[in-house]
């Protein structure tokens, strides 16, 4: 299965995933809050760099409700953005 994740990001492995981490840097007085998605082989792949805590921190809700929920390509929801009910796209 694959997990799609924002940022055009995906997790062939979704077993495989430690955790999804913030992790805070300043550079040139400018603060900023990396969002990085941390693999069993210790690998990390970094999903997008935010200007605050709030947007890291929804941004890393995402991830992981999408890791744990099974959302991606192969899973049964994967589509549920389309109604059956409604002909608009």
């Amino acid at each position: 299965m694959v997990v799609l994740l924002p940022e055009g990001r995906a997790i062939a492995n979704p077993e495989s995933i430690k955790l999804v981490k913030i992790i805070a840097s300043e550079i040139n007085k400018k603060k900023s809050f990396v969002v990085v998605v941390k693999i069993d082989d210790d690998s990390e792949v970094v999903i997008k760099s935010c200007d605050s805590f709030e947007e890291a921190q929804e941004l890393s809700d995402l991830c992981t409700g999408r890791i744990n929920g099974g959302e991606g390509v192969g899973s049964d929801d994967a589509d549920d953005d389309f109604d059956d009910d409604d002909d608009s796209w």
